[in-house]
């Protein structure tokens, strides 16, 4: 059986030597970008993987679940399950590419191993090689999405990977309306089915730990959206241009393509419809949600992906000449293009600024002490005992035997511009780039763990206010009771 599967790889590898060379080569950017830049985000995950596998003293609930449950099975490795996490995840993003072009482009004349490698060459862009694994979630969530609209096209039970989807990132939900594009009402009970059971397992947890069964959700909402409005940017088509990028002629081009397959009724309109339809829901989630940051577009890819490499596909059509090199063309583009990635990132030295701060926690006898800062998370991922300080009054926090810790440099809270020169006779330890305001190691306050919502919320009672104005404010309120706690 080993053999078997082993022969069948080579032979998928000989017949498609560029299409497996920029998969190799993209997975060991992800790896040598996270290895310089540990972000915010996957720290994040890494300490929520410690707290769910290895009882560690930090946990945020707003975080979904699938990146954390991942990392968690190989942490026993220590910092190597963070790049199995990322080979996993740029091994179930190249799969899926090759499963999504062989589906949707089945129509094309050109060989099956071109259509491939020109498809997951739009697929790699600047973009997605930049963002897709700098946060943990972006290039694992669009795999799912390439799989899920794959078995939606197909007619076939895709409600697994919907689920497996809002595991990744809260926001695939914007894709339910997808699982009804099948006359097959049985299918689409499986589909309901088969996305409630991959979710439930998180649901439980919610509730029994927390007296809710979408509290990670709510969280989640509040903190990114609802209590984001103050952050409220208009939207303009520049994120849009940013992320499609030098693609912008062929993913116009590709448009009219489809565009035109869909009213002539030729081969490939249901295809179009669903991929207009999937493109239609990523905008307007990003549309409404109050900050319009880039990587909150990244399910965007896809569609460029597929419009590029429509339109691409015209044009060889057109000018059957330049097909004898176009693969290699683009494969030297794209080596240009990770080299100019590899050399920017090359320079780059963020961890050390956390890592810095985590050995002065340990040298100052600190690790067993709670400490606050408004850049907790970096820290928190070395040592697990740093805490959110919001903006709150570095005395008072002092006072009460916490010590904070301050980074002179970052801009998270608008520290930089207080008078800290005023609070020297709190100041326990000084570096260039940050202070430790503190008692010292024999008066601290001890760690803790960390497992509190960011949403203080009643949930029942105040979701059945909505239901006041039409008089069923107490019945609804029951019946929130029997699934929730609170």
């Amino acid at each position: 059986m080993f053999k078997r599967y082993f022969d069948l790889f080579v032979k998928f590898v000989k017949e498609n030597k560029f299409l497996f060379a920029i998969f190799l080569i993209s997975t060991c950017f992800f790896i040598f970008q996270h290895h310089k830049q540990l972000t915010w985000d996957f720290s994040s995950y890494v300490l929520n993987a410690r707290y769910l596998f290895y009882g560690g003293n930090y946990f945020e609930i707003l975080r979904p679940p699938l990146v954390p449950f991942i990392l968690g099975i190989f942490l026993f490795l220590g910092k190597f399950s963070e790049y199995i996490f990322i080979f996993i995840s740029s091994l179930l993003f190249f799969i899926s590419c090759v499963i999504f072009s062989d589906e949707v482009f089945k129509w094309n004349r050109l060989k099956k191993e071109n259509v491939r490698f020109i498809f997951y060459f739009f697929s790699l862009s600047s973009y997605v090689l930049f963002y897709g694994l700098m946060a943990g979630t972006e290039l694992i969530s669009v795999s799912f999405l390439g799989l899920f609209i794959v078995f939606v096209l197909k007619k076939k039970v895709s409600g697994h990977f919907l689920g497996l989807g809002m595991l990744a990132r809260y926001n695939f939900f914007i894709f339910f309306p997808l699982l009804f594009f099948n006359k097959n009402y049985k299918i689409i009970l499986k589909n309901l089915g088969f996305a409630f059971l991959i979710f439930c397992p998180w649901l439980l947890f919610n509730y029994f730990k927390y007296g809710n069964f979408i509290a990670s959700v709510i969280d989640s909402l509040t903190l990114n959206v609802l209590n984001r409005g103050y952050l409220y940017e208009p939207f303009t088509l520049t994120p849009l241009i940013l992320v499609v990028g030098w693609f912008l002629p062929f993913f116009l081009i590709g448009i009219f393509v489809c565009i035109k397959k869909i009213f002539e009724n030729r081969g490939g309109r249901y295809t179009n419809v669903i991929l207009f339809l999937a493109t239609f829901l990523i905008l307007y989630d990003f549309i409404t949600n109050p900050q319009k940051k880039l990587r909150f577009l990244f399910n965007f890819v896809l569609p460029v992906a597929y419009f590029s490499s429509a339109g691409f596909f015209l044009i060889l059509n057109k000018f059957k000449k330049i097909r004898k090199h176009t693969v290699v063309v683009l494969f030297i583009i794209f080596l240009v293009i990770v080299a100019g990635f590899f050399s920017a990132f090359y320079k780059i030295d963020y961890n050390s600024l956390f890592s810095n701060a985590a050995d002065d926690v340990r040298s100052l006898g600190l690790e067993d002490c709670e400490i606050v800062s408004p850049d907790w998370v970096p820290v928190a991922y070395y040592t697990e005992n740093v805490y959110p300080f919001y903006d709150g009054s570095i005395v008072e926090a002092v006072e009460q035997n916490k010590t904070v810790l301050i980074f002179k440099k970052l801009d998270s809270i608008d520290f930089t511009k207080r008078d800290l020169f005023l609070l020297d006779d709190l100041k326990f330890y000084e570096t260039e780039d940050y202070v430790f305001y503190s008692n010292g190691p024999e008066v601290c306050s001890e760690k803790y763990i960390y497992e509190e919502p960011y949403t203080d919320y009643v949930f029942c009672p105040n979701l059945a206010r909505k239901f006041e104005g039409i008089g069923l404010k107490e019945k609804f309120e029951k019946l929130c009771f029997v699934f929730n706690k609170n």
